[in-house]
């Protein structure tokens, strides 16, 4: 059974369709304002414990509407590798939403789920999913997650090279980053193109 009724969950969807203020959503549903950015967390940490598919849905919308905190970090990486939900491009959105808050966000969780197959999707979605990890790793900006980038150059799959390629450039030739990133960005995008011609 889900942690929201279904009334609970007709706000939510009303609150993300504009059709409901936030404070008319706190009223209703009812959460005190200093309490909702922690709603969808709770939601999502029930997600968890019952594996329900529908609170993963419902526990992101909420934290999407009200605003997710670094809290929520540990429950999303895990969420990220749980393959009985059908919501992980939105995991992955929301890490990489959490990543300008300076959040623990791991390149190590980004780079598994860039690779990962779930069942539910068929290779095109597969390869959306690895996208927004590849993104996400590239506004990480830390070495561990350049070494990841460098990792997914090696993929089979060209959208993912691709991708992990442009990114990689895109960090080497950023006038903002620091020198050490830039020089291994280099480093690996060299590799790279002498592996791609001895290929």
């Amino acid at each position: 059974m889900s942690f929201l009724d279904e009334r609970q969950q007709k706000l939510v969807l009303d609150l993300l369709g504009r059709e409901l203020s936030k404070d008319e959503f706190y009223r209703q549903f009812p959460v005190a304002p200093s309490e909702a950015r922690a709603l969808g967390l709770d939601v999502l940490r029930r997600a968890l414990r019952e594996h329900d598919a529908d609170d993963v849905e419902f526990g992101l919308l909420i934290g999407f509407a009200l605003g997710m905190t670094p809290d929520y970090v540990d429950t999303l990486h895990t969420l990220a590798a749980e393959d009985w939900h059908t919501r992980h491009e939105d995991v992955i959105d929301a890490l990489d939403g959490l990543i300008p808050s300076g959040a623990p966000v791991s390149a190590e969780v980004l780079h598994h789920a860039a690779l990962s197959a779930f069942p539910y999707r068929d290779d095109d979605e597969a390869f959306a999913l690895g996208v927004k990890c590849i993104w996400a790793l590239s506004h990480l900006r830390t070495p561990e997650a350049i070494e990841r980038l460098g990792e997914l150059l090696a993929s089979e799959n060209p959208i993912l090279e691709g991708n992990a390629e442009t990114r990689l450039y895109a960090i080497a030739e950023d006038d903002k980053e620091t020198s050490t990133l830039k020089r291994r960005a280099n480093e690996l995008l060299a590799a790279h193109m002498v592996h791609s011609s001895r290929g």
